[in-house]
């Protein structure tokens, strides 16, 4: 549900990640995975999207 929170209903109500950086979903990840920066590449590809549909359109 944190996850969630973060990354998906905080940005869709307000334009923004909640996520803050501070590490401590990957000192709890069971498979270390590090979800800053899996989270900041879907952000780049999501905006070079969106950059991509202003252009064409």
């Amino acid at each position: 549900n944190r996850i969630l929170h973060k990354f998906s209903y905080y940005p869709k109500n307000y334009d923004l990640i909640g996520c803050v950086g501070c590490g401590r979903c990957i000192q709890l990840c069971p498979v270390n995975n590090d979800l800053r920066s899996i989270i900041t590449k879907i952000n780049k590809i999501e905006q070079n999207k969106k950059e991509e549909e202003k252009v064409s359109a």
